[in-house]
């Protein structure tokens, strides 16, 4: 080949080359669907959509959801059902209602008043009867207290028992006192 052609081919393969790098780059067409997710890293995307999902937040602030690996971080939810058992670990504070079928706990604390239509029940721990349950009371001085006493089988109180005028003590359905005010022990 001669060198008076190789120089054109030379200055033609520049020409073409540099045509290339200054020409813009042709219009990207994605359609939709086309994209993995597995090619998205970082920003932000607006109004993102998915089946069964909607993200309606329009603050431009801090994240209001975080995922990470073991939990959710959210300010607050609104949510109509938990399906599953639910632990809570620290304290949950309720402005509302509750309704349950049963309620089991370690310790009440609480300020109520009871509407019983039953009569209030003290039951024996698997197969034992119902010693030292009862009724407690403390605060300022001495604990006072009304309780079933174990090994008596007796009910057993710290404190004395008045019987209202007019009313009377029964032992086997016999009276016992009548009429009279009295004070036992």
């Amino acid at each position: 080949m001669s060198e008076k052609l190789h120089k054109i081919l030379a200055d033609l393969g520049d020409t073409i080359n540099q045509e290339i790098l200054n020409a813009p780059a042709p219009a990207l067409e994605i359609t939709d669907r086309s994209i993995s997710g597995n090619k998205i890293n970082g920003g932000k995307i607006a109004n993102f959509a998915s089946t069964g999902i909607k993200d309606n937040a329009t603050y431009a602030g801090e994240p209001i959801l975080t995922v990470e690996n073991d939990k959710i971080v959210v300010d607050s939810i609104s949510v109509k059902h938990i399906l599953n058992p639910l632990n809570v670990q620290g304290d949950l504070k309720v402005e509302g209602e509750i309704t349950a079928r049963k309620l089991h706990v370690d310790e009440l604390t609480s300020d109520t008043r009871t509407e019983r239509t039953t009569p209030l029940e003290f039951k024996g721990e698997g197969d034992h009867p119902p010693y030292n349950k009862g009724l407690i009371w403390s605060g300022a001085g001495p604990t006072r207290q009304l309780m079933f006493r174990e090994g008596e089988d007796r009910f057993f109180s710290s404190e004395s028992i008045d019987l209202q005028t007019g009313k009377n003590k029964h032992f086997n359905f016999i009276n016992f006192f009548f009429n009279v005010t009295y004070v036992f022990q």
